[in-house]
């Protein structure tokens, strides 16, 4: 039987391939075999483990958050006292996780076990949603405000750090994180927020369709004074924004564009940091307003009554004071960008009169 072996009527080189060709092999086989034994079963080497802490704005005690991975299928748990997690057993690679938590924001985005055992370190939950719907605003406001100073509170959800009575915590907690928007990524760098088609927080928690008011429902205006049909540079126009059968508005969240070429604002309170509107005698005192602001061509103001008695059946809920100082058109139309809450935090439907058009220059 012949041997495979070079024979020596061949060219040298030829020979010399032949034998460079059988190490190279022998060397990879033993290179594979030395890998393999170093690394164990190939099973044990794509799974791991992941861990984390999450962290509840305001509380000392961050127990009962419930984590889950790729929506429960790579593991669910709850966290300790110390806001630790872990789930075991994990496949290698991308996942998706999740962490829950009543009146928080929800953290939900991607992340990748690139190591058997992945720490993700500190996740921070926003407090604030009281009312649970994914966004941090006048409903949560109008809800931790009507509750304010109460031991405990008629409504559980206004307790935002869960210590029993609703106090100054819950509304600065409120206050801080007022239009803050869930999912978050916890403030860690290591997740990604998912896309909003992708996220199950969204798909779990959708925007609340309002229903069609009725002639009962509150009725909003916006007027000017002095009224005028058209407006000269050097003018002073105070744009008020009324209500009528408002006795069930507990809160109201405004967002009013203008024509920053056309108007400039004047400051209700010159004390404040930044340029003010004024809160209307709707709001007897003591009431709360976590945002107030007229700039960059938007009057925004979210303000909640905390008095014990009901709200007026009628008054103005908000001021705001320009100059006209070019020619242009503004629209203040209480169709848009305002939001009612009632005492429980549940949006209120209301009647929005027609817009009242603030025109400068013929």
């Amino acid at each position: 039987m012949p041997r495979h072996t070079p024979r020596k009527d061949r060219p040298w080189f030829v020979r010399a391939l032949f034998w460079v060709t059988l190490l190279g092999a022998v060397l990879l086989t033993t290179l594979v075999v030395a890998t393999a034994a170093a690394q164990g079963p190939a099973t044990a080497a794509q799974r791991g483990s992941v861990s984390g802490r999450a962290r509840l704005e305001g509380r000392s005690r961050h127990n009962g958050v419930y984590v889950s991975l790729d929506g429960g299928e790579g593991g669910q748990v709850e966290t300790t006292a110390d806001g630790v997690f872990a789930i075991n057993n994990i496949p290698l690679g991308w996942h998706i996780l999740r962490a829950d938590m009543p009146r928080y924001l929800a953290v939900e985005g991607r992340f990748l076990a690139s190591a058997p055992n992945t720490v993700l370190g500190d996740l921070i939950m926003t407090g604030g949603d009281a009312y649970g719907d994914n966004i941090i605003d006048i409903l949560d406001l109008a809800l931790v405000a009507r509750n304010y100073d109460t031991a405990p509170p008629a409504d559980p959800r206004a307790d935002i750090n869960d210590n029993g009575m609703v106090d100054i915590y819950d509304l600065t907690l409120v206050s801080k994180n007022y239009d803050k928007r869930g999912p978050t990524s916890g403030q860690n760098a290591a997740v990604t927020v998912l896309p909003p088609t992708l996220s199950s927080v969204l798909r779990e928690r959708p925007v609340t369709t309002m229903k069609a008011p009725s002639p009962s429902d509150p009725t909003l205006t916006w007027t000017l004074s002095p009224a005028k049909p058209v407006y000269a540079p050097g003018d002073v126009v105070t744009a008020a924004l009324r209500v009528d059968q408002g006795h069930p508005v507990y809160g109201v969240d405004i967002t009013q564009p203008y024509n920053t070429r056309q108007l400039t604002p004047h400051d209700a309170d010159p004390a404040a940091p930044e340029i003010n509107g004024r809160v209307g005698d709707f709001f007897t005192p003591p009431r709360f307003a976590p945002v107030n602001r007229v700039a960059g061509g938007e009057f925004r103001l979210g303000v909640a009554s905390m008095a014990a008695t009901p709200p007026p059946s009628a008054g103005t809920l908000a001021e705001v004071i320009f100059e006209v100082t070019g020619c242009g058109e503004t629209s203040f139309d209480p169709a848009r960008g305002i939001k009612l809450s009632n005492e429980k935090g549940v949006a209120l439907p209301f009647n929005a009169a027609p817009a009242a058009l603030l025109k400068a220059c013929p």
